[in-house]
């Protein structure tokens, strides 16, 4: 992975630890089965999305009713800080300077390091040590969907358990 890439990979990681840590208690104790970070299409800017566990137990059932999407608009509460914020707008930084006859790699790039920062050791531990079992991935906001590649790799192990099959139902595949 180039250098730019590798630079915000290790800060996105490095935000999310800290965000996950400052932000242990404001799920009144459900289960946060999903810690996501969410690239749109038209501005770049990942911002990490939190799932919880929904009304029902069934993988099965109507999604709606597996998951709740956790937003800061609907509790008030951003889940974010100055440094992931940071990281999250230097995306569009990177890609304005990124040269035209290469951007084809961009975007390639850009999922790859996001994968790598949801990741990391930082990450996984910070997650441990509040007590989320969270199931990671990146959800593609333009499109709507879980991205399918990168589920498996965030999660290696886990494709049995029925939070990953609903979730797996999510990838548009």
């Amino acid at each position: 992975m180039q250098k730019p890439f590798e630079d915000l990979s290790r800060e996105f990681a490095a935000s999310i630890a800290e965000v996950v840590d400052a932000h242990a208690g404001t799920f009144d104790g459900q289960k946060v089965t999903g810690l996501a970070l969410c690239p749109a299409d038209d501005h770049l800017v990942p911002y990490l999305g939190v799932v919880f566990a929904g009304d029902t137990d069934d993988p099965d059932a109507p999604i709606e009713e597996v998951y709740g999407q956790w937003s800061p608009e609907e509790s008030g509460e951003e889940i974010s800080n100055e440094r992931l914020d940071a990281a999250s707008n230097s995306t569009n930084d990177l890609a304005s300077a990124w040269p035209e006859e290469g951007w084809a790699s961009f975007g390639p790039l850009l999922r790859q390091a996001l994968v790598e920062a949801l990741g990391a050791p930082a990450v996984r531990e910070a997650l441990t040590r509040n007590g989320w079992d969270s199931f990671l991935y990146l959800f593609l906001a333009g499109e709507g969907v879980v991205d399918g590649e990168s589920l498996p790799v965030l999660n290696p192990g886990r494709q049995a358990d029925p939070d990953y099959r609903a979730l797996e139902r999510l990838t548009g595949v």
